[in-house]
């Protein structure tokens, strides 16, 4: 081992550059693996997390199997089923902290009765809710994170028993959950969940999340059944109920379920990084190998025996994969940190994402290996050199055996094939994202930010307080130096559990409208389609006439008004929310006044989908969403746009201004950052198939050079010795594309999932990676070509 540190510190060049590849290799696969264990392999951090299971409302109407469903189905799986131990409701929403320093919006779970112990957690300081607090009127009480008590708090113990403000209301702390529990994530405020009585009797309000546990020795597809035999029940018996199934999935697979597929891709990219730098380094090594035949020779001349050669190359290559490996570590730390940066608002539980010793004992094996790998086949094929041929040789031109060449030929196939696989992914998702890029989603938020504010019920519990407020704000917000324009929304995008109802339309009866899908509503200001640049296809947008006191109005899009009213003007239409009252209440008729164009607000990769909108008088909104055409900069218009908030309402929270850009990208995040990274890794494996191609023919050229004195002293020309050299390492390049398109063809299904408008056999993309290899193989092998043309002959000669 001595010695094998000796002779690679003595050629420096060379220990850097197999430092420097096995270092990326190791490194981005420490990275990507801390990432697979902590999102996919790591069961959720709760005891005998394999129990626990995620029952959702299979929502058939709207194609989503993992729908929110309501308190009275709820109540007859928690009442009736035989294969849950536990069953319990939550929701999740964004609340108002006040008092004890500057107003704060937090994240916010209203826990069901018996939720904490269906996750099997204690609190960390004081208790869990009583049964007696999940009731409407007696729920004065809340549960800290484990974080806001720190940061708000300073981790005092006496916070139990005080006094806090949610929404405006005074709550009593009983307890501190323990460090690092969020559940759902980003929670930090914990409530009694207690619904009113209208939200315990209705089938139809769709809102609870609901989460059990199974019973010891009971699977998912038992509880499955379980649950689905009651959901029979309730189908038959409330025919309104048609169309929502029930389906049971493990907590941990629901977790990453978004994830799974892009994490896997992603593995393999980097596993195939790791074999083109092991290949790259078997190559540098079978040469260096070759021009120390004559040492070898005389080694073996001197008494030493096969295994001996072999264990002094495999000692330079550990020395070479423990330095890689160490390297290697940093650099996956450093990518890990900036992998949790980039997929912050994407990875479930970032927080759990770390470098720990599984990590690092993975590293330590994955470097033994590599060292293993890339030095066992030179080490072999050296060893089995001939001493006394080696000894004859001597020169400096001494070729190397047939065996040597095609191992080292083999090599370059192998890296070549695997880039080729990692090329055609980066350019599916690059042809896919592209492809994204180009569909119109026709919504505009260039120089615009937005400001969401939540309403306390408890202050502003009346429609009319709320519109007043929420117009009054519009134009102190418009008063502020550098907005230009001020509008709002509930929503700016579509989420997938969207506010949305049943519909009934005018003259057509409930039962045949039963299967419809359900229509999204938002409620806006009277000018936000103008500030948004939605144009309007027929009729007029909402004006200060559409108070609380004039007809119901509504703004449908075109999808609405061509599905439901083909082939005529859905001006002046009617339909209301739900099923038609009985005739001795009001009904809410609403009156169609105007058509805007079409937007994606699900994603440009989400079909467009029937919505409505509302006028803000008329349907005002406890969360509404400001949005201001500004000619300056969000860090700029933060101060003065918060002064005016707190100008009206002091105690009201003003989370961070994002600009509407940022917000609508949010929806390619994911497919962005899958194409950054499986883009580098695509690179760096073709800069390194290019390194070792390039080794090859250099190598290759310097140990034929009495070749090519011979063939220019027969007549040979500079050019038939450039076609030569060119055409070995074509051939080569050409071996291994032939393999890496049929083993792209077939695993580009893997990427099928993270496509979009773009085949896995896409024509376009192949002919682009044959192109961009091949120019990388000819620009490899052009300087050691260039360099054989320029030989010498009778120098060449007079070496041999």
């Amino acid at each position: 081992m001595r010695f094998a540190l000796r002779r690679l510190l003595k050629s420096p060049g060379f220990t850097l550059t197999a430092l420097f590849t096995l270092a990326l290799g190791i490194g981005a696969n420490t990275a990507i693996f801390s990432l697979v264990r902590a999102v996919i392999l790591r069961p959720p951090p709760y005891p005998e997390a394999e129990q626990i299971v995620f029952v959702w409302n299979d929502n058939r109407r709207e194609k989503i199997p993992d729908d929110i469903t309501s308190w009275p189905t709820f109540s007859d799986w928690r009442s009736q089923n035989r294969t849950l131990s536990r069953l319990a409701g939550y929701s999740a929403r964004n609340v108002n902290l006040t008092g004890n320093g500057e107003p704060e919006q937090v994240a916010s779970c209203s826990a069901g009765d018996g939720l904490f112990e269906t996750l099997g957690v204690s609190p960390f300081l004081g208790r869990w809710f009583t049964a007696d607090e999940q009731v409407e009127g007696k729920d004065g009480v809340a549960i800290l994170s484990h974080a806001l008590w720190q940061r708000r708090f300073g981790s005092a113990p006496a916070v139990l028993g005080q006094s806090i403000e949610v929404n405006g209301r005074p709550l009593t702390v009983i307890g501190v959950m323990p460090p690092r529990f969020a559940f759902p994530e980003r929670s930090e405020i914990y409530l009694p969940l207690a619904p009113a009585k209208e939200l315990r009797e209705a089938r139809s309000a769709f809102w609870l999340p609901v989460l059990g546990r199974l019973k010891p020795g009971v699977t998912v597809v038992q509880a499955q059944a379980d649950l689905g035999s009651i959901n029979d029940r309730i189908e038959k018996e409330f025919p309104d109920q048609a169309g929502y199934g029930v389906n049971v999935v493990g907590m941990h697979d629901w977790t990453v379920r978004n994830v799974r597929p892009a994490l896997q891709v992603l593995f393999g990219a980097v596993g195939c990084v790791l074999l083109i730098g092991c290949a790259n380094l078997a190559n540098l090594l079978l040469a260096r190998g070759v021009s120390r035949r004559r040492e070898i020779a005389i080694r073996c001349a001197l008494g030493a025996k096969r295994g001996q050669i072999v264990r002094q190359f495999l000692a330079e290559s550990l020395w070479l994969s423990i330095g890689g490996g160490l390297l290697g570590l940093l650099l996956g730390w450093w990518g890990l940190g900036l992998l949790k940066t980039l997929g912050a608002g994407y990875l479930p539980r970032p927080d759990l994402i770390s470098t720990d010793g599984t990590v690092l004992a993975a590293t330590a094996l994955v470097s033994i290996l590599c060292g293993l790998g890339f030095g066992l086949v030179p080490a072999w094929h050296i060893s089995r050199a001939d001493p006394q041929e080696s000894l004859k040789a001597g020169g400096p031109s001494q070729t190397s055996s047939r065996s040597t060449e095609w191992t080292r030929s083999t090599l370059v196939v192998v890296q070549a094939a695997l880039s080729v696989v990692l090329l055609v992914g980066a350019g599916l998702l690059l042809r896919s994202f592209w492809t994204l890029a180009q569909v119109p989603t026709g919504l505009h938020g260039e120089q615009m930010l937005s400001m969401p504010l939540s309403l306390p019920r408890s202050k502003y519990d009346k429609a009319p307080k709320i519109a007043e407020f929420l117009q009054s704000m519009q134009s102190r917000l418009g008063s502020v130096p550098g907005v230009q324009a001020v509008t709002g929304t509930t929503s700016i995008l579509l989420s997938r559990l969207h506010n949305s109802g049943t519909f009934t339309i005018e003259g057509r009866s409930w039962e045949a409208q039963q299967h419809r899908p359900e229509l999204p509503f938002d409620t806006v200001a009277p000018n936000y389609f103008a500030t948004m640049n939605i144009p309007l296809v027929e009729g007029r947008a909402f004006n200060n006439f559409d108070g609380a006191d004039a007809p119901a109005a509504v703004i449908v899009n075109e999808t609405f008004a061509r599905t439901y009213w083909p082939g005529r003007s859905a001006l002046g239409q009617r339909f209301l929310l739900g099923e038609v009252p009985p005739a001795d209440q009001k009904t809410a008729w609403l009156t169609i006044v105007g058509v805007v164009r079409d937007t994606r607000r699900q994603g440009a990769d989400q079909p467009v989908r029937i919505e409505s909108y509302f006028p803000l008088a008329q349907e005002p909104a406890n969360r509404f969403t400001f949005i201001m055409r500004a000619s300056l900069p969000a860090s700029a218009m933060a101060r003065p746009l918060r002064e005016a908030v707190w100008s009206l309402d002091k105690d009201l929270p003003v989370p961070r201004l994002e600009p509407v850009t940022a917000v609508l990208d949010a929806t390619n995040a994911p497919r962005r950052l899958n194409l950054g990274l499986i883009g580098a890794f695509a690179l760096l494996a073709l800069g390194l198939a290019a390194m070792g191609l390039h080794g090859v023919m250099a190598y290759s050229v310097t140990r034929r050079t009495g070749e090519f004195g011979i063939r220019m002293a027969l007549g040979a020309q500079p050019r038939d010795v450039l076609c030569l050299v060119l055409g070995q390492g074509v051939r080569l390049m050409a071996v291994g594309l032939g393999l890496g398109v049929m083993a792209s063809l077939i695993l580009g299904r893997v990427l099928e999932s993270l496509l979009f408008g773009v085949h896995s056999y896409d024509l376009v993309t192949y002919l682009g990676v044959i192109t961009v290899l091949g120019l990388s193989a000819l620009l490899a092998c052009w300087l050691p070509a260039l360099h054989a043309t320029r030989v010498n002959a009778i120098v060449a000669l007079r070496a041999e």
